[in-house]
């Protein structure tokens, strides 16, 4: 193999037909994206679109900073930390953790992160926020990914996160008792699971979250859990509604009405079963959205719903 890009950050490349040219998206935690044409052997040919930086003058923006944490046995868990301005080590923050979860799809990089104006209010608000990527996400290499055969967002992801959220705990910098979790769509379900299997967090917010695998795309669910008849065990522990009696923590779950990838039947089944078990917990439907909230408006209700739970659970 031969590095034909040297720019540091995250390059997100398409090849033409015959492979003389690609298209080249780099970005960096710090840069938005640009779009550059090259030859085959990284030349350059044209900036198509340059970075918005400018964009971002006067902002006075924060970015994250990499880190590792030690799982359980050590493996180091990639994550990225924002801080506010003003960071005081001396002063115990909230902590807001982000997860997403899936194998192969590392949140954790060195690229532009689509949260980074809500993870600025949040530092504005007070709150430290997280990134961790559970090691069968990191994309380092099909041996981690492997090890979620037949089961999804179950032991492996869990006992990673709790083991990060644990270590956080112990900073002088982290309200132990001031920590929540939150994600969308498999981080929605990834959040579910550690709230129904562990005590570690005061509040989380699950959005459009699977709760039940049987309900999700065949194509997606049966890659790694195979077929429902075949595989009972790994579907009952892979759905976060079988555990919504065992929830730990204020939960906030959000959905759109005409989700076509997962469908509000989801959201409804883990709301029926806390009702079943007599448990309080908030809920925002939006109910023109689909898989994510597209709508500006709708997007910004979204964040402030977001804002107030937060400051409301965790304040």
């Amino acid at each position: 193999a031969e590095k034909i890009t040297t720019a540091a950050g995250t390059h997100r490349i398409s090849f033409d037909d015959d492979a003389q040219f690609f298209l080249d998206g780099l970005s960096t935690i710090s840069t938005p994206s640009s779009l550059t044409l090259r030859w085959a052997n990284g030349e350059e040919l044209a900036i198509l679109a340059g970075s918005a930086s400018q964009r971002l003058d006067g902002l006075r923006l924060q970015f994250a900073e990499f880190l590792k944490i030690p799982a359980a046995d050590g493996f180091p868990l990639p994550a990225r930390l924002y801080k506010p301005r003003r960071f005081d080590a001396s002063t115990r923050y909230p902590v807001i953790v982000h997860v997403y979860g899936g194998p192969g799809a590392p949140q954790v990089h060195n690229s532009w992160d689509r949260f980074v104006l809500y993870n600025n209010m949040l530092l504005d608000a007070g709150f430290l926020v997280i990134d961790i990527d559970n090691r069968c996400a990191t994309g380092l290499s099909k041996t981690l990914e492997d090890t979620i055969h037949r089961q999804l967002m179950v032991k492996g992801e869990i006992d990673d996160i709790v083991a990060a959220v644990r270590w956080l705990k112990t900073q002088e910098w982290v309200d132990p008792d001031r920590v929540g979790v939150w994600g969308w769509s498999g981080g929605g379900t990834l959040t579910l699971q550690l709230m129904t299997h562990s005590e570690e967090f005061r509040a989380g917010i699950a959005g459009a979250a699977v709760t039940d695998f049987r309900y999700y795309d065949s194509k997606i669910s049966e890659i790694y859990l195979g077929l429902p008849e075949d595989n009972p065990e790994g579907y009952a522990a892979s759905a976060p509604a079988n555990f919504a009696a065992e929830l730990s923590g204020r939960l906030l779950l959000i959905h759109g009405g005409i989700d076509d990838n997962v469908q509000p039947q989801n959201a409804w089944r883990f709301a029926h079963e806390l009702q079943k078990a007599g448990i309080t917990f908030d809920m925002m439907i939006y109910p023109m959205a689909k898989h994510h909230v597209a709508d500006p408006l709708e997007d910004k209700h979204l964040h402030k719903t977001m804002l107030e739970f937060w400051q409301r659970w965790l304040q």
